[in-house]
């Protein structure tokens, strides 16, 4: 199987970029409509494409230089072991992000799977998703404000 390689923009408001912008803001939409729908995982999908979408962005500008496509955990491990980036940047990563992940992967993984002691029922689980689509947009959004400022300082 082919590595796929991200498409970088290559000058202010290039095709890559107006593709890029128009992709997001139809993403956040439908994270909105998902939520206010109660499709509570797919807003979970969606924003956890959209982070991992920043986080490559950063690391291909700062770094590493990579263009492939990455999971969300090892782009967080990325950061974590990065020598240039902000360092409350990395902590947001180290902490808020990699908590989310980690519900995110209840969220989809987890739905149907009882733990010993742990028998709450589908509506108090699904119910708390909401929570955490909350917190990824604000993730999402603090994200979004460090890569809007590492593509000013370039």
């Amino acid at each position: 199987m082919d590595k796929k390689e991200r498409a970088e923009r290559k000058a202010f408001k290039d095709k890559v970029g107006e593709a890029r912008y128009e992709l997001i803001k139809r993403a956040k939409e439908r994270i909105t409509e998902a939520k206010d729908n109660g499709y509570y995982l797919e807003a979970i999908t969606i924003l956890e494409s959209l982070i991992a979408d920043r986080l490559e962005s950063i690391l291909a500008k700062s770094e590493t230089n990579e263009k492939g496509f990455k999971a969300l955990g090892r782009l967080i491990k990325k950061v974590k072991n990065s020598t240039t980036l902000d360092p409350g940047f990395k902590n947001l990563i180290e902490t808020e992000l990699d908590k989310w992940k980690d519900k995110r992967n209840q969220a989809l993984h987890e739905m149907v799977k009882l733990e010993e002691g742990n028998l709450h029922e589908w509506d108090e689980r699904y119910g708390k998703f909401e929570i955490e689509i909350k917190k990824g947009l604000d993730i999402f959004n603090e994200i979004d404000k460090a890569k809007k400022k590492l593509d000013r300082q370039k």
